[in-house]
């Protein structure tokens, strides 16, 4: 900065002694003489950059190991306090070093200068001169250290720190006087180097994750930021990044750092050399520009979806159990959701489901008849009960199966399940439970199966909620059955819980089930402009006494409808293709944790996997990048959307 102020003056100075065209060029040339007298000003001013943990030092516009032989040797900060090798320092300083291993004491000798210093001593001799220590000299990796606070009054030399950057100068120039892009320059390339160091030592065999982890916390640091812990991105393979990474690769990417060939990450993946050079190159223009990283755009904000269950359930003298899956975002938020339960008939989905699986392998059929039976209105003597009217029937009525899954669901007729449950078996039944994930449910009585040797039948909220998402997604189903199983709860007769103050615009596909001192209800909720949202609420009392039903639906109700208007605001996302917006709504959702996209006919049609749901096609990203010349990525700030590649 002071060479330029110099330069300024001189040139201002003899611009205003003439107007002459001739005189003018003889002022430019007087500059240029200043400027290369000013130069070489500065080169001989010995200047000494390090920086904290890293091995390099600039000096002179050069940059160097500290320690050609060790790596480890840096400048460091312990205890607080930030040392730095001395030999390195001095010699870079125009000392000569010798080390007496004996007294282990390093003696730094130039000119008429004498310098002493012993490992662990709390002063420097200087001339005979005890200079104090804010902290004692140490060893670290076999150099001898000393606190940077010493060095100017050791060596005489100025000393200036900014941002874990250290400079050492026998003029009086600081590194403050560096304007911020030229510190930017100064800082990328101690990284840089470093980096390159640590990339061709491992012979390119670095790890995404930690490439994404060391860029972006340089790039935090030196721009003071501070960044909330949300998404940007959905990688597929998000559960293999460290947890504690996962906020730096999300970051890594939404600022072109890392790219990424399909929606994964592939943290434990290598990059080549120039993809490598790419991430510095990027890195290089945040550090000189600072990036808008001032974000607080979240899709599914599982603790505000928290706050809203607290609010209705924490003066409830009652056990609340709840599980959300939101189909759009691949996030279940759960409330006491892995209780193990009664659930009365809501394990009636888990029926439904297997009889219809049962029905697309061949093995049963939904057309076919049953002949009503009176002992069908008992079990162990005890009476079948409840909802449903199969009870009052004839002997000798015949029904279809489909009339009595109907009646099974729609109606909760426990007759109607026991029948089911006598097609099937308790073995098709847990076994279809276990095949498909669902690890705490079992079915081991019938309805009204009273004073039963074997265990009463359990599940929790977290699987009744996953049978719906089962359901809606096909994955046990092909679409036509699945969209049977569907209606039938869509005309529920009962919609007292969750559907009682839902938004008229919204479809409810529920399953109830209920006793006494208890009561709960399942559904799939399908809105207008965003995939759906599967949910479960369970109400019990704590001493199984009675409960309320009016009161509970009231809370069943209130609650719902508040989950339900938090969802109904985060629409679809647009749909981009290289770099065109080509939809503002697209239907996306997520399958066995991958995404599908509803079929756009700006794609080319290649042969990609896909899956039918309501009669919509949904193809598969991940075999849209693998199969094609397309990636993909899944953002969701500063907009949510899918931008295809």
């Amino acid at each position: 900065m002071k060479k330029l102020v110099v330069i300024f003056i001189v040139f201002l100075c003899m611009f205003l002694m003439t107007n002459a065209q001739q005189e003018f060029d003889t002022t430019l040339e007087a500059v240029d003489i200043i400027e290369e007298e000013l130069d070489e000003y500065f080169v001989e001013k010995n200047i000494l950059i390090l920086k904290i943990d890293n091995p390099y030092a600039l000096i002179n516009d050069e940059f160097v190991l500290l320690d050609d032989s060790n790596t480890k040797i840096m400048p460091v900060i312990i205890n607080n306090r930030t040392l730095v090798p001395v030999r390195f320092v001095s010699e870079n300083l125009g000392f000569e070093v010798q080390w007496n291993a004996r007294e282990r004491t390093a003696i730094m000798t130039k000119d008429d200068i004498i310098i002493s210093c012993k490992t662990e001593a709390s002063v420097i001799d200087v001339n005979g001169q005890n200079v104090n220590l804010d902290v004692p000299s140490m060893i670290i990796n076999d150099r001898l250290y000393v606190p940077l606070r010493a060095i100017s009054e050791i060596f005489d030399n100025n000393v200036s720190y900014k941002d874990r950057v250290i400079m050492v100068t026998d003029s009086d120039f600081s590194i403050e006087h560096y304007e911020e892009i030229q510190f930017a320059n100064i800082y990328s390339e101690f990284v840089k180097k470093q980096m390159e160091s640590q990339y061709k030592k491992e012979e390119g065999n670095i790890p995404r994750w930690e490439i994404a982890k060391t860029l972006v916390n340089h790039i935090i640091y030196f721009h003071k930021l501070s960044i909330n812990h949300i998404d940007f991105y959905y990688f597929p393979d998000g559960h293999l990044i460290p947890e504690s990474t996962y906020y730096h690769a999300n970051i890594a990417v939404f600022l072109n750092l890392l790219m990424i060939k399909s929606g994964d990450f592939e943290p434990y993946g290598n990059i080549s050399f120039s993809e490598f050079e790419e991430a510095i190159l990027n890195f290089e223009k945040a550090l000189k520009n600072k990036p808008y990283l001032s974000f607080t755009y979240s899709l599914s904000n599982k603790e505000h979806v928290l706050s809203i269950i607290d609010k209705h359930v924490k003066n409830l003298d009652k056990n609340i159990r709840i599980s959300i899956y939101d189909f759009a975002t691949n996030t279940s938020v759960n409330y006491n959701g892995f209780d193990k339960f009664y659930p009365a008939s809501l394990s009636k989905v888990l029926n439904l489901l297997c009889y219809l699986k049962e029905v697309e392998k061949g093995n049963l059929s939904l057309y076919n008849t049953y002949t009503l039976k009176e002992s069908d209105k008992y079990v162990n003597e005890s009476m079948v009960v409840g909802a449903g009217n199969l009870q009052f029937q004839e002997e000798g009525t015949q029904y279809s199966y489909n009339d009595i899954l109907f009646r099974m669901i729609s109606l909760s007729d426990n007759v109607a399940a026991n029948i089911i449950i006598d097609a099937l078996g308790y073995n098709k039944i847990n076994s279809l439970s276990k095949n498909y994930g669902l690890k705490d449910t079992m079915i081991y009585r019938k309805f009204y199966e009273m004073n039963s040797p074997v265990p009463v039948n359990f599940s929790t909220a977290y699987d009744l909620t996953k049978m719906l998402v089962l359901l809606e997604n096909r994955t046990i189903l092909e679409d036509g059955l699945s969209n049977i199983g569907i209606d039938f709860m869509k005309k529920t007769y009962n919609k007292d819980r969750i559907a009682l103050y839902a938004p008229d615009n919204v479809v409810i596909a529920n399953k109830i089930g209920s006793l006494s001192r208890l009561s709960g209800d399942m559904a799939i909720v399908y809105f207008e402009n965003r995939e759906p949202i599967a949910l479960t609420i369970f109400v019990e009392d704590k001493n199984r006494k009675a409960i309320d039903n009016q009161e509970v639906n009231h809370v069943i109700g209130e609650l719902s409808k508040e989950v339900i208007d938090y969802y109904s605001q985060f629409l679809s996302p647009s749909l981009y293709i290289k770099g065109d917006l080509i939809e503002k709504n697209i239907g996306l959702r997520f399958i066995e944790d991958r995404p599908y996209m509803k079929y756009h006919n700006s794609l080319e049609d290649y042969s990609i996997e896909s899956v039918e749901i309501g009669g919509e096609k949904y193809i598969s990203l991940d075999s849209l990048a693998q199969n094609t010349k397309y990636s993909y990525l899944l953002t969701t700030c500063p907009l949510y959307s899918i931008s295809i590649r």
